[in-house]
Protein backbone atom coordinates (compact mmCIF):
# COMPACT_ATOMS: atom_id res chain seq x y z
CA UNK A 1 0.00 0.00 0.00
CA UNK A 2 1.22 3.49 -0.79
CA UNK A 3 1.82 5.62 2.28
CA UNK A 4 3.51 8.73 0.98
CA UNK A 5 0.37 10.85 1.32
CA UNK A 6 -0.82 9.71 4.75
CA UNK A 7 0.51 12.89 6.31
CA UNK A 8 -1.34 14.98 3.75
CA UNK A 9 -4.54 13.16 4.67
CA UNK A 10 -4.15 14.25 8.26
CA UNK A 11 -3.50 17.82 7.15
CA UNK A 12 -6.54 17.80 4.89
CA UNK A 13 -8.95 16.70 7.58
CA UNK A 14 -7.41 18.31 10.67
CA UNK A 15 -9.37 21.55 10.43
CA UNK A 16 -12.39 20.02 8.68
CA UNK A 17 -14.42 19.11 11.80
CA UNK A 18 -14.08 22.67 13.14
CA UNK A 19 -15.20 24.28 9.88
CA UNK A 20 -17.95 21.75 9.28
CA UNK A 21 -19.22 22.14 12.83
CA UNK A 22 -19.52 25.87 12.40
CA UNK A 23 -21.37 25.41 9.14
CA UNK A 24 -23.68 22.80 10.68
CA UNK A 25 -24.61 24.96 13.63
CA UNK A 26 -25.40 27.92 11.40
CA UNK A 27 -27.45 25.88 8.96
CA UNK A 28 -29.27 24.06 11.73
CA UNK A 29 -30.36 27.36 13.20
CA UNK A 30 -31.56 28.60 9.83
CA UNK A 31 -33.39 25.36 9.17
CA UNK A 32 -35.19 25.44 12.50
CA UNK A 33 -36.21 29.08 12.02
CA UNK A 34 -37.47 28.36 8.51
CA UNK A 35 -39.53 25.39 9.67
CA UNK A 36 -41.06 27.38 12.51
CA UNK A 37 -41.98 30.15 10.17
CA UNK A 38 -43.62 27.87 7.63
CA UNK A 39 -45.52 26.49 10.46
CA UNK A 40 -39.55 -26.52 3.30
CA UNK A 41 -41.39 -26.34 0.14
CA UNK A 42 -42.90 -23.10 1.07
CA UNK A 43 -41.41 -20.35 3.16
CA UNK A 44 -43.59 -17.35 3.92
CA UNK A 45 -42.31 -13.94 2.99
CA UNK A 46 -42.02 -10.95 5.28
CA UNK A 47 -43.50 -7.63 4.30
CA UNK A 48 -40.66 -5.10 4.68
CA UNK A 49 -40.90 -3.42 8.04
CA UNK A 50 -40.58 0.32 8.46
CA UNK A 51 -37.00 1.42 9.04
CA UNK A 52 -35.98 2.01 12.62
CA UNK A 53 -32.98 3.39 14.41
CA UNK A 54 -30.42 0.78 15.41
CA UNK A 55 -30.85 -0.37 18.95
CA UNK A 56 -27.20 -1.24 19.44
CA UNK A 57 -24.15 0.49 18.02
CA UNK A 58 -20.52 0.60 18.96
CA UNK A 59 -18.02 3.33 18.22
CA UNK A 60 -14.98 1.56 19.62
CA UNK A 61 -11.93 1.83 17.40
CA UNK A 62 -11.51 -1.83 16.56
CA UNK A 63 -10.18 -3.68 13.52
CA UNK A 64 -12.52 -4.01 10.59
CA UNK A 65 -14.35 -7.27 10.28
CA UNK A 66 -16.72 -8.63 7.62
CA UNK A 67 -20.31 -7.72 8.41
CA UNK A 68 -23.63 -7.88 6.62
CA UNK A 69 -23.76 -4.92 4.17
CA UNK A 70 -26.23 -2.14 4.96
CA UNK A 71 -24.94 1.03 3.34
CA UNK A 72 -26.83 2.83 0.62
CA UNK A 73 -23.73 4.04 -1.16
CA UNK A 74 -22.81 0.63 -2.50
CA UNK A 75 -26.32 -0.31 -3.55
CA UNK A 76 -27.06 0.58 -7.12
CA UNK A 77 -23.63 2.09 -7.70
CA UNK A 78 -22.12 1.75 -11.14
CA UNK A 79 -18.45 0.93 -11.60
CA UNK A 80 -16.13 3.32 -13.37
CA UNK A 81 -15.23 2.63 -16.94
CA UNK A 82 -11.74 1.11 -17.35
CA UNK A 83 -10.45 4.19 -19.13
CA UNK A 84 -8.54 7.27 -18.08
CA UNK A 85 -9.92 10.58 -16.96
CA UNK A 86 -13.34 9.48 -15.72
CA UNK A 87 -14.19 10.13 -12.09
CA UNK A 88 -15.10 6.77 -10.50
CA UNK A 89 -18.29 5.89 -8.72
CA UNK A 90 -18.30 3.27 -5.97
CA UNK A 91 -18.59 -0.09 -7.64
CA UNK A 92 -17.42 -3.60 -7.07
CA UNK A 93 -14.13 -5.40 -7.53
CA UNK A 94 -11.63 -7.54 -5.59
CA UNK A 95 -7.95 -6.89 -4.98
CA UNK A 96 -5.26 -9.52 -4.73
CA UNK A 97 -4.18 -8.64 -1.21
CA UNK A 98 -4.90 -6.08 1.48
CA UNK A 99 -3.16 -3.32 -0.45
CA UNK A 100 -4.92 -3.89 -3.75
CA UNK A 101 -1.64 -5.06 -5.36
CA UNK A 102 -1.84 -8.05 -7.66
CA UNK A 103 -1.08 -11.34 -5.97
CA UNK A 104 2.29 -12.92 -6.88
CA UNK A 105 0.54 -15.95 -8.34
CA UNK A 106 -1.55 -13.97 -10.80
CA UNK A 107 0.78 -11.07 -11.65
CA UNK A 108 2.28 -11.12 -15.12
CA UNK A 109 6.09 -11.10 -15.45
CA UNK A 110 7.65 -7.66 -15.78
CA UNK A 111 8.84 -8.38 -19.31
CA UNK A 112 5.57 -9.94 -20.47
CA UNK A 113 3.89 -8.67 -23.59
CA UNK A 114 0.97 -6.28 -22.91
CA UNK A 115 -2.44 -7.92 -22.88
CA UNK A 116 -4.44 -7.50 -26.06
CA UNK A 117 -6.41 -4.27 -26.33
CA UNK A 118 -9.85 -4.71 -24.91
CA UNK A 119 -8.91 -7.27 -22.28
CA UNK A 120 -9.59 -4.77 -19.51
CA UNK A 121 -12.93 -3.89 -21.05
CA UNK A 122 -13.94 -7.56 -21.14
CA UNK A 123 -13.05 -7.99 -17.48
CA UNK A 124 -14.83 -4.75 -16.63
CA UNK A 125 -18.06 -5.91 -18.27
CA UNK A 126 -17.72 -9.24 -16.49
CA UNK A 127 -17.43 -7.35 -13.23
CA UNK A 128 -20.54 -5.26 -13.95
CA UNK A 129 -22.57 -8.36 -14.79
CA UNK A 130 -21.42 -10.11 -11.64
CA UNK A 131 -22.42 -7.13 -9.51
CA UNK A 132 -25.86 -6.99 -11.12
CA UNK A 133 -26.32 -10.68 -10.31
CA UNK A 134 -24.94 -10.29 -6.76
CA UNK A 135 -22.04 -12.66 -7.52
CA UNK A 136 -19.59 -10.58 -5.55
CA UNK A 137 -16.76 -13.13 -5.44
CA UNK A 138 -16.76 -13.21 -9.26
CA UNK A 139 -16.97 -9.42 -9.35
CA UNK A 140 -13.92 -9.21 -7.10
CA UNK A 141 -11.94 -11.52 -9.36
CA UNK A 142 -12.80 -9.52 -12.47
CA UNK A 143 -12.08 -6.20 -10.76
CA UNK A 144 -8.74 -7.50 -9.57
CA UNK A 145 -7.91 -8.35 -13.15
CA UNK A 146 -8.77 -4.82 -14.34
CA UNK A 147 -6.59 -3.33 -11.61
CA UNK A 148 -3.66 -5.63 -12.42
CA UNK A 149 -3.79 -4.92 -16.15
CA UNK A 150 -4.04 -1.18 -15.51
CA UNK A 151 -1.05 -1.28 -13.18
CA UNK A 152 0.99 -3.26 -15.71
CA UNK A 153 0.21 -0.77 -18.46
CA UNK A 154 0.47 2.54 -16.59
CA UNK A 155 2.48 1.81 -13.45
CA UNK A 156 1.74 1.41 -9.72
CA UNK A 157 1.56 5.17 -9.03
CA UNK A 158 -0.41 6.21 -12.11
CA UNK A 159 -3.62 8.19 -11.85
CA UNK A 160 -5.19 5.73 -14.29
CA UNK A 161 -5.07 3.14 -11.50
CA UNK A 162 -7.30 5.10 -9.11
CA UNK A 163 -10.63 4.20 -10.73
CA UNK A 164 -9.88 0.44 -10.94
CA UNK A 165 -8.80 0.54 -7.29
CA UNK A 166 -12.05 2.24 -6.31
CA UNK A 167 -13.99 -0.40 -8.21
CA UNK A 168 -11.96 -3.14 -6.58
CA UNK A 169 -12.54 -1.65 -3.14
CA UNK A 170 -16.28 -1.44 -3.68
CA UNK A 171 -16.61 -5.03 -4.81
CA UNK A 172 -14.59 -6.08 -1.79
CA UNK A 173 -16.96 -4.10 0.40
CA UNK A 174 -19.98 -5.75 -1.22
CA UNK A 175 -18.39 -9.15 -0.69
CA UNK A 176 -17.74 -8.33 2.97
CA UNK A 177 -13.94 -8.13 2.83
CA UNK A 178 -13.86 -4.84 4.67
CA UNK A 179 -10.19 -4.81 5.62
CA UNK A 180 -9.09 -5.28 2.00
CA UNK A 181 -11.68 -2.73 0.85
CA UNK A 182 -10.30 -0.17 3.29
CA UNK A 183 -6.75 -0.71 2.06
CA UNK A 184 -7.73 -0.45 -1.60
CA UNK A 185 -9.56 2.84 -0.98
CA UNK A 186 -6.60 4.20 0.98
CA UNK A 187 -4.22 3.28 -1.80
CA UNK A 188 -6.45 5.03 -4.35
CA UNK A 189 -6.54 8.12 -2.14
CA UNK A 190 -2.75 8.17 -1.86
CA UNK A 191 -2.32 7.85 -5.63
CA UNK A 192 -4.77 10.66 -6.36
CA UNK A 193 -3.10 13.01 -3.88
CA UNK A 194 0.32 12.18 -5.28
CA UNK A 195 -0.80 12.95 -8.85
CA UNK A 196 -3.42 15.68 -8.48
CA UNK A 197 -3.13 17.12 -4.99
CA UNK A 198 -5.33 16.91 -1.93
CA UNK A 199 -8.22 18.92 -3.39
CA UNK A 200 -8.75 16.73 -6.43
CA UNK A 201 -12.43 15.95 -7.09
CA UNK A 202 -11.41 12.34 -7.71
CA UNK A 203 -10.89 12.01 -3.98
CA UNK A 204 -14.61 12.42 -3.29
CA UNK A 205 -15.54 9.00 -4.62
CA UNK A 206 -12.80 7.20 -2.72
CA UNK A 207 -13.63 9.00 0.53
CA UNK A 208 -17.33 8.16 0.17
CA UNK A 209 -16.47 4.51 -0.40
CA UNK A 210 -14.14 4.55 2.58
CA UNK A 211 -16.88 6.06 4.75
CA UNK A 212 -19.35 3.41 3.60
CA UNK A 213 -16.83 0.71 4.48
CA UNK A 214 -16.35 2.10 7.98
CA UNK A 215 -20.12 2.37 8.45
CA UNK A 216 -20.51 -1.28 7.60
CA UNK A 217 -17.85 -2.15 10.14
CA UNK A 218 -19.43 -0.02 12.84
CA UNK A 219 -16.42 2.34 12.96
CA UNK A 220 -18.55 5.45 12.95
CA UNK A 221 -15.89 7.93 14.08
CA UNK A 222 -13.74 6.95 11.13
CA UNK A 223 -16.77 7.06 8.83
CA UNK A 224 -17.59 10.59 9.98
CA UNK A 225 -14.07 11.72 9.13
CA UNK A 226 -14.18 10.14 5.67
CA UNK A 227 -17.62 11.50 4.75
CA UNK A 228 -16.84 14.96 6.15
CA UNK A 229 -13.71 15.08 4.01
CA UNK A 230 -15.76 14.05 0.97
CA UNK A 231 -18.34 16.76 1.71
CA UNK A 232 -15.67 19.45 2.05
CA UNK A 233 -14.09 18.41 -1.23
CA UNK A 234 -17.50 18.38 -2.91
CA UNK A 235 -18.32 21.90 -1.69
CA UNK A 236 -14.89 23.20 -2.73
CA UNK A 237 -15.23 21.77 -6.22
CA UNK A 238 -18.97 22.06 -6.88
CA UNK A 239 -20.28 24.77 -4.55
CA UNK A 240 -22.55 24.58 -1.51
CA UNK A 241 -25.82 23.90 -3.33
CA UNK A 242 -24.92 21.15 -5.79
CA UNK A 243 -27.03 17.98 -5.96
CA UNK A 244 -24.05 15.63 -6.01
CA UNK A 245 -23.59 16.02 -2.26
CA UNK A 246 -26.84 14.22 -1.40
CA UNK A 247 -25.25 10.77 -1.27
CA UNK A 248 -22.50 12.09 0.97
CA UNK A 249 -25.04 13.57 3.36
CA UNK A 250 -26.99 10.32 3.35
CA UNK A 251 -23.79 8.53 4.30
CA UNK A 252 -23.25 10.98 7.13
CA UNK A 253 -26.84 10.43 8.24
CA UNK A 254 -26.18 6.71 8.59
CA UNK A 255 -22.98 7.51 10.47
CA UNK A 256 -24.77 9.73 12.98
CA UNK A 257 -27.44 7.07 13.46
CA UNK A 258 -24.63 4.76 14.49
CA UNK A 259 -23.23 7.44 16.79
CA UNK A 260 -26.74 8.02 18.18
CA UNK A 261 -26.58 11.72 17.33
CA UNK A 262 -30.07 12.24 15.99
CA UNK A 263 -29.81 16.03 15.65
CA UNK A 264 -26.77 15.73 13.39
CA UNK A 265 -28.59 13.09 11.34
CA UNK A 266 -31.61 15.38 11.11
CA UNK A 267 -29.46 18.23 9.86
CA UNK A 268 -27.99 16.27 6.96
CA UNK A 269 -31.50 15.34 5.80
CA UNK A 270 -33.03 18.77 6.37
CA UNK A 271 -30.28 20.62 4.51
CA UNK A 272 -31.01 18.53 1.40
CA UNK A 273 -34.51 19.99 1.23
CA UNK A 274 -33.04 23.45 1.72
CA UNK A 275 -30.74 22.90 -1.25
CA UNK A 276 -33.66 21.89 -3.49
CA UNK A 277 -35.69 24.88 -2.32
CA UNK A 278 -32.84 27.28 -3.02
CA UNK A 279 -32.58 25.90 -6.54
CA UNK A 280 -36.30 25.73 -7.35
CA UNK A 281 -38.06 28.02 -4.90
CA UNK A 282 -39.56 27.30 -1.51
CA UNK A 283 -43.15 26.93 -2.78
CA UNK A 284 -42.35 25.05 -5.96
CA UNK A 285 -44.23 21.71 -6.07
CA UNK A 286 -41.25 20.22 -7.88
CA UNK A 287 -39.56 20.12 -4.48
CA UNK A 288 -42.18 17.58 -3.31
CA UNK A 289 -39.91 14.51 -3.84
CA UNK A 290 -37.30 16.09 -1.58
CA UNK A 291 -40.01 16.78 1.00
CA UNK A 292 -41.18 13.17 0.81
CA UNK A 293 -37.65 11.99 1.38
CA UNK A 294 -37.30 14.14 4.47
CA UNK A 295 -40.72 12.94 5.65
CA UNK A 296 -39.64 9.31 5.26
CA UNK A 297 -36.51 10.06 7.26
CA UNK A 298 -38.58 11.59 10.06
CA UNK A 299 -40.86 8.55 10.08
CA UNK A 300 -37.92 6.19 10.04
CA UNK A 301 -36.38 7.90 13.06
CA UNK A 302 -39.63 7.98 15.03
CA UNK A 303 -40.40 11.69 14.47
CA UNK A 304 -43.90 10.99 13.19
CA UNK A 305 -45.39 14.44 13.73
CA UNK A 306 -42.59 16.09 11.74
CA UNK A 307 -43.12 13.51 9.00
CA UNK A 308 -46.84 14.28 8.80
CA UNK A 309 -46.11 17.98 8.69
CA UNK A 310 -43.87 17.56 5.63
CA UNK A 311 -46.52 15.55 3.75
CA UNK A 312 -49.13 18.18 4.59
CA UNK A 313 -46.86 20.96 3.34
CA UNK A 314 -46.36 19.07 0.08
CA UNK A 315 -50.12 18.62 -0.26
CA UNK A 316 -50.73 22.33 0.16
CA UNK A 317 -48.24 23.19 -2.60
CA UNK A 318 -49.64 20.58 -4.97
CA UNK A 319 -53.24 21.58 -4.32
CA UNK A 320 -52.50 25.25 -5.06
CA UNK A 321 -50.71 24.42 -8.29
CA UNK A 322 -52.48 21.37 -9.71
CA UNK A 323 -55.73 20.99 -7.77
CA UNK A 324 -56.88 18.57 -5.10
CA UNK A 325 -57.75 15.80 -7.58
CA UNK A 326 -54.33 15.81 -9.19
CA UNK A 327 -52.39 12.58 -9.51
CA UNK A 328 -49.56 14.43 -7.77
CA UNK A 329 -51.62 14.18 -4.56
CA UNK A 330 -51.46 10.38 -4.45
CA UNK A 331 -47.92 10.12 -3.07
CA UNK A 332 -48.69 12.65 -0.34
CA UNK A 333 -51.83 10.76 0.70
CA UNK A 334 -49.85 7.51 0.86
CA UNK A 335 -47.22 9.15 3.01
CA UNK A 336 -49.84 10.57 5.36
CA UNK A 337 -51.43 7.13 5.65
CA UNK A 338 -48.11 5.73 6.79
CA UNK A 339 -47.76 8.29 9.56
CA UNK A 340 -51.26 7.56 10.83
CA UNK A 341 -50.67 3.81 10.73
CA UNK A 342 -47.43 4.26 12.65
CA UNK A 343 -49.47 5.77 15.50
CA UNK A 344 -52.21 3.14 15.33
CA UNK A 345 -54.77 5.52 13.80
CA UNK A 346 -56.40 3.00 11.49
CA UNK A 347 -59.41 5.09 10.40
CA UNK A 348 -57.25 8.11 9.53
CA UNK A 349 -54.78 5.92 7.65
CA UNK A 350 -57.53 4.17 5.71
CA UNK A 351 -59.12 7.54 4.89
CA UNK A 352 -55.90 8.80 3.29
CA UNK A 353 -55.46 5.61 1.27
CA UNK A 354 -59.07 5.75 0.06
CA UNK A 355 -58.60 9.34 -1.12
CA UNK A 356 -55.53 8.27 -3.09
CA UNK A 357 -57.46 5.32 -4.52
CA UNK A 358 -60.35 7.57 -5.53
CA UNK A 359 -57.97 9.79 -7.52
CA UNK A 360 -56.46 6.78 -9.29
CA UNK A 361 -59.82 5.26 -10.18
CA UNK A 362 -61.16 8.61 -11.47
CA UNK A 363 -58.57 8.74 -14.27
CA UNK A 364 -59.64 8.03 -17.87
CA UNK A 365 -57.06 5.24 -17.99
CA UNK A 366 -56.67 3.57 -14.63
CA UNK A 367 -53.18 2.69 -13.50
CA UNK A 368 -53.91 -0.94 -12.58
CA UNK A 369 -50.65 -1.65 -10.71
CA UNK A 370 -51.10 1.47 -8.58
CA UNK A 371 -54.74 0.67 -8.00
CA UNK A 372 -53.83 -2.84 -6.86
CA UNK A 373 -51.02 -1.54 -4.65
CA UNK A 374 -53.40 0.80 -2.80
CA UNK A 375 -56.01 -1.95 -2.43
CA UNK A 376 -53.38 -4.27 -0.98
CA UNK A 377 -52.25 -1.55 1.44
CA UNK A 378 -55.84 -1.19 2.61
CA UNK A 379 -56.14 -4.93 3.02
CA UNK A 380 -52.93 -5.10 5.03
CA UNK A 381 -54.08 -2.21 7.21
CA UNK A 382 -57.46 -3.74 8.02
CA UNK A 383 -56.07 -7.25 8.43
CA UNK A 384 -53.39 -6.15 10.89
CA UNK A 385 -56.08 -4.39 12.96
CA UNK A 386 -58.22 -7.56 13.14
CA UNK A 387 -60.83 -6.72 10.50
CA UNK A 388 -60.13 -9.86 8.50
CA UNK A 389 -63.26 -9.96 6.32
CA UNK A 390 -62.71 -6.34 5.24
CA UNK A 391 -59.09 -7.14 4.46
CA UNK A 392 -60.05 -10.11 2.29
CA UNK A 393 -62.51 -7.95 0.34
CA UNK A 394 -59.78 -5.47 -0.54
CA UNK A 395 -57.37 -8.26 -1.51
CA UNK A 396 -60.02 -9.72 -3.82
CA UNK A 397 -60.46 -6.33 -5.46
CA UNK A 398 -56.69 -6.09 -5.96
CA UNK A 399 -56.63 -9.54 -7.58
CA UNK A 400 -59.45 -8.52 -9.91
CA UNK A 401 -57.76 -5.24 -10.84
CA UNK A 402 -54.66 -7.16 -11.94
CA UNK A 403 -56.77 -9.69 -13.85
CA UNK A 404 -58.77 -7.25 -15.98
CA UNK A 405 -55.90 -6.82 -18.42
CA UNK A 406 -53.03 -9.06 -19.44
CA UNK A 407 -49.47 -8.29 -18.46
CA UNK A 408 -49.89 -8.04 -14.69
CA UNK A 409 -49.57 -11.71 -13.83
CA UNK A 410 -46.11 -11.30 -12.29
CA UNK A 411 -47.27 -8.50 -10.00
CA UNK A 412 -50.30 -10.55 -8.98
CA UNK A 413 -48.00 -13.43 -8.12
CA UNK A 414 -45.78 -11.10 -6.13
CA UNK A 415 -48.72 -10.00 -4.00
CA UNK A 416 -50.53 -13.31 -3.58
CA UNK A 417 -48.46 -16.39 -4.50
CA UNK A 418 -47.30 -16.95 -0.90
CA UNK A 419 -48.41 -15.69 2.51
CA UNK A 420 -46.73 -12.39 3.37
CA UNK A 421 -46.10 -11.43 6.99
CA UNK A 422 -47.62 -7.98 7.43
CA UNK A 423 -47.39 -7.29 11.16
CA UNK A 424 -45.84 -8.84 14.20
CA UNK A 425 -42.84 -8.47 16.44
CA UNK A 426 -39.85 -7.39 14.36
CA UNK A 427 -37.40 -10.24 14.03
CA UNK A 428 -34.60 -7.81 14.80
CA UNK A 429 -35.96 -7.66 18.36
CA UNK A 430 -35.10 -11.35 18.68
CA UNK A 431 -31.60 -10.96 17.30
CA UNK A 432 -29.93 -11.91 20.59
CA UNK A 433 -30.82 -14.64 23.05
CA UNK A 434 -30.24 -14.21 26.78
CA UNK A 435 -27.49 -16.30 28.35
CA UNK A 436 -27.03 -17.67 31.81
CA UNK A 437 -23.35 -18.49 31.71
CA UNK A 438 -20.51 -16.28 32.92
CA UNK A 439 -17.99 -17.44 30.33
CA UNK A 440 -17.54 -14.25 28.30
CA UNK A 441 -15.68 -16.11 25.56
CA UNK A 442 -18.92 -17.79 24.54
CA UNK A 443 -20.40 -15.96 21.57
CA UNK A 444 -21.98 -18.04 18.83
CA UNK A 445 -25.13 -18.25 16.78
CA UNK A 446 -28.21 -20.37 17.13
CA UNK A 447 -31.45 -20.97 15.29
CA UNK A 448 -35.05 -22.06 15.64
CA UNK A 449 -36.86 -23.81 12.78
CA UNK A 450 -40.66 -23.56 13.00
CA UNK A 451 -43.48 -25.08 10.98
CA UNK A 452 -46.85 -23.33 10.87
CA UNK A 453 -50.05 -22.80 8.89
CA UNK A 454 -51.74 -19.60 7.72
CA UNK A 455 -55.53 -19.58 7.45
CA UNK A 456 -57.50 -18.09 4.59
CA UNK A 457 -58.01 -15.01 6.76
CA UNK A 458 -54.31 -14.55 7.46
CA UNK A 459 -54.17 -15.93 10.99
CA UNK A 460 -51.31 -18.17 12.11
CA UNK A 461 -52.18 -21.65 13.37
CA UNK A 462 -50.51 -24.89 14.49
CA UNK A 463 -47.07 -23.47 15.26
CA UNK A 464 -44.59 -26.28 15.95
CA UNK A 465 -40.88 -25.99 16.68
CA UNK A 466 -39.30 -28.81 14.72
CA UNK A 467 -35.63 -28.08 15.40
CA UNK A 468 -33.54 -25.65 17.44
CA UNK A 469 -29.97 -25.14 18.60
CA UNK A 470 -29.42 -24.49 21.47
CA UNK A 471 -32.55 -26.41 22.35
CA UNK A 472 -35.31 -24.53 24.20
CA UNK A 473 -33.38 -21.28 24.41
CA UNK A 474 -35.47 -19.22 21.97
CA UNK A 475 -38.19 -21.71 21.03
CA UNK A 476 -41.03 -20.13 22.97
CA UNK A 477 -40.22 -16.53 21.98
CA UNK A 478 -40.00 -17.31 18.26
CA UNK A 479 -43.16 -19.43 18.30
CA UNK A 480 -45.08 -16.74 20.19
CA UNK A 481 -43.90 -14.05 17.77
CA UNK A 482 -45.32 -16.08 14.89
CA UNK A 483 -48.63 -16.72 16.65
CA UNK A 484 -49.09 -12.97 17.14
CA UNK A 485 -48.36 -12.19 13.48
CA UNK A 486 -50.79 -11.34 10.71
CA UNK A 487 -50.18 -12.61 7.19
CA UNK A 488 -51.66 -11.57 3.90
CA UNK A 489 -53.02 -14.96 2.84
CA UNK A 490 -52.18 -16.80 -0.32
CA UNK A 491 -54.70 -16.55 -3.16
CA UNK A 492 -55.59 -19.09 -5.82
CA UNK A 493 -57.92 -18.14 -8.67
CA UNK A 494 -58.92 -14.98 -6.86
CA UNK A 495 -59.84 -16.73 -3.60
CA UNK A 496 -57.94 -16.72 -0.31
CA UNK A 497 -56.80 -20.23 0.65
CA UNK A 498 -55.13 -21.98 3.57
CA UNK A 499 -51.35 -22.45 3.44
CA UNK A 500 -50.02 -25.45 5.33
CA UNK A 501 -46.57 -26.63 6.29
CA UNK A 502 -44.82 -23.27 6.01
CA UNK A 503 -41.30 -23.08 7.41
CA UNK A 504 -39.50 -20.23 9.10
CA UNK A 505 -35.93 -20.38 10.36
CA UNK A 506 -34.92 -17.70 12.83
CA UNK A 507 -31.18 -17.20 13.33
CA UNK A 508 -29.90 -15.41 16.41
CA UNK A 509 -26.76 -14.78 18.43
CA UNK A 510 -26.24 -16.40 21.78
CA UNK A 511 -24.80 -13.64 23.94
CA UNK A 512 -23.97 -14.14 27.63
CA UNK A 513 -25.40 -11.59 30.06
CA UNK A 514 -21.96 -10.44 31.17
CA UNK A 515 -19.45 -10.29 28.28
CA UNK A 516 -16.70 -9.21 30.67
CA UNK A 517 -13.61 -7.75 29.08
CA UNK A 518 -13.37 -9.94 26.05
CA UNK A 519 -11.73 -8.31 23.07
CA UNK A 520 -14.93 -9.19 21.23
CA UNK A 521 -17.07 -7.25 23.69
CA UNK A 522 -16.78 -3.91 21.92
CA UNK A 523 -16.98 -5.20 18.37
CA UNK A 524 -20.15 -4.70 16.36
CA UNK A 525 -21.98 -7.90 15.57
CA UNK A 526 -24.04 -6.58 12.68
CA UNK A 527 -24.31 -3.44 10.67
CA UNK A 528 -27.12 -1.08 11.76
CA UNK A 529 -30.50 -2.62 10.97
CA UNK A 530 -32.54 -0.11 9.00
CA UNK A 531 -35.44 -2.47 8.63
CA UNK A 532 -34.98 -2.63 4.88
CA UNK A 533 -35.71 1.04 4.36
CA UNK A 534 -32.66 2.76 2.99
CA UNK A 535 -32.25 6.44 2.44
CA UNK A 536 -32.94 7.39 -1.13
CA UNK A 537 -32.70 10.75 -2.78
CA UNK A 538 -34.52 12.46 -5.63
CA UNK A 539 -32.41 13.03 -8.68
CA UNK A 540 -31.94 16.35 -10.41
CA UNK A 541 -34.91 15.64 -12.65
CA UNK A 542 -37.10 15.33 -9.58
CA UNK A 543 -36.12 18.74 -8.32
Amino acid sequence: MLSASSGEAATLTADCPKRCKTFRMTKQALTCIAMLCVAGPAIAQDKPEGPVLPDETETTDVPLQPLDPAMPDAEGAQPSEPTTGAEPLPAAVDAGDATGDPSPESAAPADAEPDPPGRRTVLYQRMVTAIDEARYADAVEAARGVAQLTEQEFGPDSIELSSPLDNLATTLMLKGDLVDAEQAYLRSIAIIKQNEGQLSPRLINAQVGLGATYNRAGLYDKAEEAFSTALRLNNVNEGFYNLEQMKIRDGLTETYIGLEEIEEANFHQEVQLEIHQRRLGEDNPETAPAMYKLARWYERSGQVEQSRYMYQRAQQMIRRTYGKESLEMVAAYEGLAGTFERQGLVSESAGSLKKALKIIEAQPEIDRPKQAELLVQLGDLYGSSGRFDTAIAYYERAWQALSLESGYEDLREEFFSEPVRVTGLGWGNLRYAPGDVSDWNLLSDGYVLVRYDVSEKGRVKDVVVIESNPSDLMDRRVAEALRRSYFRPRFADGVAVVSEGLLYRHDFYYRPKDPGRSEDAGKPIEAPDDGGGRLEYPGASDG
